[in-house]
């Protein structure tokens, strides 16, 4: 159980970075187009 609660918490992670990655490179991209 301590294992799953770490892997849930490692992805949570990941998934959030990607997201911050993600809009990072759309904000980038808006700025480019104006």
């Amino acid at each position: 159980m301590k294992a799953d609660f770490y892997i849930c918490g490692y992805d949570k992670n990941k998934l959030r970075r990607i997201k911050v990655i993600l809009l990072k490179f759309h904000l980038d991209n808006i700025g480019e187009i104006l």
